[in-house]
């Protein structure tokens, strides 16, 4: 798996190397804590049995009913239509099946390139949520913190699998996800065109990262494939104390990349969890952002 850091710490003589040590391993703490909560998506054109694109997701349990939180466009075809949750296969282990009927129910908001808001919530079958249990974990909504959109003092990661880093042959259905934790700092100051009240803006520059496993800086991956991943809140803003894993918020999924302004854009948690509220026993809801 590959790994990186936003460069927010200034390294300016040896006495640093010591908290860049530090920094790369609890970083590479924080990767290992958030994957046991994601999974990657291999979508499906059941009109021919073939995989066409993939993206991110978040195992979270809320209610008592265990789901995937992602970006609504994900599992929007070309045209803006939800997708049949057969199409939608969930990997979660390395020898596992990739077209798997684990999604039972859609439920999503947005998605489309004019709308506002971009978050989905796919219902897991109980066999299916059995079955991805025994490899993941499924977060707690004691670790779902809403409502945030920015913040100076803390760090942000976001976790997901950029299809440049996953290897695949679509036509022999061979798929390995290749995972990142990218952490960050949010915008300042936050862009114009954005809304806080349910946007996230955080800084993603292709150049000037760190990784805990090469020297030097190096380039981060495009985000295409990082769709729907989490955005995680991984710091307490008390001066000096370094962040324990555990403690690791989920605020939001990513859903957009802006490479001219160098950031990823992503929607708060709280509207896929208002999502339950507008849903009936049956229905996938597929209102405009």
């Amino acid at each position: 798996m590959m790994f990186h850091i936003h460069g927010v710490m200034q390294m300016t003589d040896a006495a640093d190397d010591q908290k860049l040590t530090r920094f790369r391993l609890a970083v590479a703490a924080v990767q290992q804590s958030l994957a046991r909560h994601s999974v990657t998506l291999l979508i499906w054109d059941l009109d021919v049995n073939r995989p066409v694109i993939q993206g991110s997701a978040t195992c979270i349990e809320l209610r008592g009913v265990r789901y995937l939180v992602t970006a609504a466009h994900v599992v929007r075809n070309s045209q803006g239509q939800q997708r049949d949750p057969r199409a939608i296969g969930v990997i979660f282990r390395r020898d596992g099946s990739t077209n798997n009927t684990f999604v039972r129910r859609i439920l999503a908001i947005g998605g489309r390139p004019l709308d506002s808001l971009d978050i989905a919530l796919l219902e897991l079958s109980a066999e299916g949520a059995d079955e991805i249990a025994t490899s993941k974990d499924f977060l707690p909504e004691t670790r779902v913190l809403k409502g945030v959109s920015a913040d100076e003092s803390r760090l942000f990661a976001v976790y997901g699998a950029p299809s440049k880093l996953s290897r695949a042959s679509l036509d022999d259905k061979i798929f390995c996800a290749g995972a990142m934790c990218y952490v960050t700092i949010s915008c300042d100051p936050f862009p114009s065109h954005l809304d806080q009240s349910h946007d996230i803006a955080l800084e993603y520059n292709k150049t000037s990262n760190i990784s805990p496993s090469q020297e030097g800086t190096v380039e981060a991956p495009d985000p295409p494939g990082l769709s729907g991943g989490g955005i995680w809140l991984i710091t307490e803003p008390q001066e000096g104390v370094f962040w324990d894993p555990s403690e690791s918020k989920l605020i939001g999924v990513q859903n957009r990349w802006v490479p001219s302004a160098g950031l990823v854009r992503g929607t708060q948690v709280q509207f896929a969890i208002s999502l339950l509220d507008d849903a009936g026993p049956i229905c996938n809801p597929d209102s405009p952002g």
